[in-house]
């Protein structure tokens, strides 16, 4: 069954308004996440909506809910991994140039 417009477009909203303050609040992500799961849950329950804790960012899983294995994942395992890697290479040089 199809995602509603509105609940994909509420997690953009909460994930672009947290981001113009550039500052993560981490609760109030975690709300809208929440809402956004138990909204989807009763459209479309194979996805997951929930943040990673090390980034503060979004991740929506795409499950196959007979073999609850992921199908799909954004942003992928792998952009997480780098963007993890790329945040300690930047403290890194910041440590070589002080």
């Amino acid at each position: 069954m199809p995602v509603s417009a509105g609940a994909v477009q509420a997690l953009s909203s909460a994930a672009a308004g947290a981001q113009g303050k550039n500052v993560l609040d981490k609760e109030e992500l975690a709300q809208a996440t929440e809402k956004i799961s138990k909204l989807v849950a009763t459209f479309a329950s194979e996805l997951n909506f929930s943040i990673d804790e090390d980034l503060g960012v979004p991740i929506v899983k795409v499950i196959d809910k007979q073999t609850d294995k992921v199908i799909r994942q954004i942003p992928t395992e792998e952009v997480l991994e780098l963007s993890k890697n790329l945040d300690k290479l930047v403290g890194v040089l910041y440590q070589s140039k002080a």
